[in-house]
């Protein structure tokens, strides 16, 4: 039985608007949310009302929206008969294009990634947004959703778009502006791995059995890779996760006596160029940028012997197999939440982050203020359980 939730959103409200830019927009937002809650006859809450038809959204980047799919087998097991749709941003959507409990992807570009080249000219997009956002409320309110779950708990969200599309039950995190327009807002109560704190929106709608949490992998798909090898992914879209060309080339000459392989992956030109700068002259590494799809991706992170990675997707995708995993942070203010927690995973995290409340000392990372090839190294021949005879 659904119960509404009648706890005013203030502690910890909007704690996830980052920047003081999104801090001010969401604070403004709220108030105007605030006499739209009051005012307005829209969407009011349906007690027992029957859950034939959710919306999930997370409209950020691959590693979110990887991880934000997690809660579609839980979903699916408490509703057998549901229909769920998902909303993300037109470039994500590949994470989602098999997995056969989706019966809807909506796509609408998060407006804070568009590039502006003045204030005006973000004005002006934000108000081509509004206009885009308005045209896909129509065609989510046809599908008569009776249930959305925001799974972003950073600025901005698409709370907004669920109470414009009518939809009853609108459950999500407070931390992220919008949230009086929420009929269940959450604080944020724990700091862990993502997955785990969607467990406190899935319960407002009664689900007890979270035992099939877990991302999406696609089926894997046939490759010809060599026989053992060990990930390297070296490049994110935020140019300020990456470590140096020379870091990486050193880390990769050190694991020469390894006898695996290691395979470069990427995305992009930048990103090619990059790889191609790190493995000049060695011949036991491979470039793999641009030459896997989303699912030979995946394929090939569940065949690795181990990943290196800085803050991406494929990290999560290792930690969803298990792998043996290392994560390299620069920057990250809420890394619990990143960080995957099992024995095979470890984190280096740079010593600013050790400031953020956000940040727990566990057992399986180390801080750095400059990061040394071989320490990366020596734990990767540790995972691998190897010793090299030099």
């Amino acid at each position: 039985m659904l119960t509404h939730n009648k706890i005013s959103p203030k502690k910890g409200k909007n704690v996830f608007c980052l920047e003081k830019k999104s801090r001010l927009f969401a604070s403004i937002l709220d108030k105007f949310h605030y006499i739209l809650k009051v005012t307005s006859k829209k969407s009011k809450f349906q007690k027992d009302l029957p859950i034939k038809r959710i919306l999930l959204s997370n409209w950020a980047s691959l590693g979110d929206v990887f991880l934000a799919a997690s809660v579609i087998p839980v979903l699916k097991q408490a509703f057998p008969d549901c229909s769920i749709g998902f909303l993300v941003s037109p470039s994500m959507k590949v994470v989602l294009e098999e997995n056969s409990a989706i019966s809807w992807i909506h796509e609408l570009e998060m407006w804070t990634a568009k590039k502006y080249n003045s204030l005006w000219d973000r004005i002006l997009k934000y108000f081509i947004h509004l206009k885009e956002r308005n045209k896909l409320a129509l065609e989510i309110k046809t599908i008569q959703y009776d249930c959305a779950i925001e799974l972003y708990p950073f600025f901005p969200n698409a709370i907004s778009l669920f109470w414009k599309s009518g939809i009853p039950i609108r459950i999500g995190f407070i931390t992220s502006g919008s949230s009086y327009l929420l009929t269940h807002p959450i604080d944020w109560t724990k700091s862990e791995y993502l997955p785990s704190c969607y467990i406190e929106l899935l319960k407002q709608l009664g689900i007890t059995d979270y035992s099939q949490l877990s991302p999406f992998l696609p089926e894997k798909k046939e490759l010809v890779l060599p026989l053992q090898y060990v990930i390297f992914h070296v490049s994110s879209s935020v140019r300020l996760k990456e470590m140096p060309s020379l870091f990486w080339r050193e880390l990769a000459v050190l694991c020469q006596g390894l006898n695996h392989t290691i395979l470069f992956t990427g995305k992009g030109l930048r990103e090619n160029q990059f790889i191609e700068e790190i493995i000049k002259d060695l011949p036991y590494c491979k470039n793999m940028c641009d030459f896997l799809s989303w699912k030979e991706l995946v394929t090939a992170v569940k065949q690795a012997k181990a990943v290196i990675s800085v803050d991406s997707v494929v990290a999560h995708i290792a930690a969803a197999c298990r792998l043996p995993l290392i994560i390299i942070y620069l920057m990250n203010p809420v890394i619990d939440i990143w960080r995957p927690e099992y024995s095979d995973a470890f984190v280096f995290v740079k010593e600013e982050i050790k400031k953020s409340p956000y940040c727990t000392i566990k057992d399986n990372m180390m801080f750095f203020k400059v990061l040394q090839p071989d320490k990366v190294y020596d734990k990767l021949k540790d995972f691998l359980k190897l010793t090299i005879k030099i």
